[in-house]
């Protein structure tokens, strides 16, 4: 059971999953090479030996990184599990992405400057507790 994070090209104004046009065309991330880099720089201790599916391993989390198979990579989805330190890999990794963030669960595109910026992953935090327990889910 993991939260899902899409990091993807979004009008500037866009606050939700609702309001996307039908006929959006996002403009690519960058190419993978590019992205790879952004993201090794960011968090140095990602693997990234499969280049379309990197993993961090933290102290109480792990995020897989899907970049898919294309190149340019259109978008990249995070498949985050674990506890409050995996919030902030997240923030690092969309700032260094530099795109908007939107979590899957709430369908809200996710403001990391907000004092709430965490709800939607401590909501699915404490769905994945009740649903699973909270040792069982952190990884």
């Amino acid at each position: 059971m993991s939260w899902d994070v899409l990091i993807q090209e979004l009008p500037v104004d866009l606050r939700s999953l609702d309001e996307i046009p039908d006929d959006l065309v996002p403009r690519p991330l960058g190419t993978r090479a590019e992205l790879l880099a952004t993201i090794r720089a960011a968090v140095p201790v990602a693997d990234l030996s499969d280049p379309s599916w990197g993993v961090i391993d933290g102290g109480g989390y792990s995020i897989e990184i899907n970049l898919g198979q294309g190149d340019p990579v259109a978008a990249v989805m995070l498949h985050v599990r674990g506890g409050p330190p995996a919030f902030a890999v997240v923030r690092t990794l969309v700032m260094a992405i530099g795109r908007p963030a939107l979590d899957c669960g709430t369908g809200a595109v996710i403001d990391f400057e907000a004092p709430d910026a965490a709800a939607g992953f401590e909501a699915w935090r404490a769905y994945r507790d009740r649903v699973v327990g909270p040792d069982r889910g952190s990884r």
